[in-house]
């Protein structure tokens, strides 16, 4: 059984007195067997809604522009399926392999809800520069409105290089 946690980020002083109130009872708990975590840190917000759907037009982008290798066989792929791989490849993390219950091997993804909208930033900048390498043509406005922020302040511009190719910057 996954046991029961609540999360407080203190913004005022009710909120500290909510956590004072929930620290109080620790000695009970710690008793009874089952003692209290604490972990205390700066607090950095997660990504935003206009982040998110940058993120999805991009890998949307990816999906309906370039194809992929997938068992030998070149293809375009889903959406999801570039979320794994580009989340992945901007960690530069080795693949996590796991085995299903009846014994195929899969590759586990990088969670991107967790990222901090500072670090999601990095990761829409990382896309951007992907998608540059490549060739992909991105829409990332819908039409008529202005360029979306991606970080307080921080948005996207799209130039045309002289090579003719897109090329994308956080300004």
């Amino acid at each position: 059984m996954k046991a029961r946690t609540n999360k407080f980020v203190l913004r005022s002083p009710r909120d500290a007195d909510a956590l004072w109130g929930v620290l109080k009872c620790w000695s009970g708990q710690a008793e009874a067997g089952q003692p209290l975590e604490v972990n205390v840190g700066v607090y950095e917000n997660t990504r935003n809604a206009d982040q998110n759907r940058m993120l999805w037009r991009i890998l949307t982008a990816f999906s309906q522009q370039i194809e992929w290798p997938i068992n030998g066989c070149m293809q375009k792929i889903s959406k999801e399926d570039w979320k794994v791989i580009l989340s992945a490849s901007f960690r530069a993390e080795m693949a996590r392999l796991t085995q299903t219950t009846d014994g195929r091997i899969v590759m586990l993804g990088v969670s991107t809800s967790r990222m901090s909208k500072r670090e999601f930033t990095e990761f829409i900048e990382f896309l951007l520069a992907v998608a540059a390498e490549r060739g992909v043509v991105l829409e990332l406005e819908e039409s008529g409105t202005k360029p979306k922020e991606i970080e307080d302040g921080k948005t996207i511009e799209a130039t045309r290089n002289d090579s003719g190719n897109w090329e994308y910057e956080a300004a």
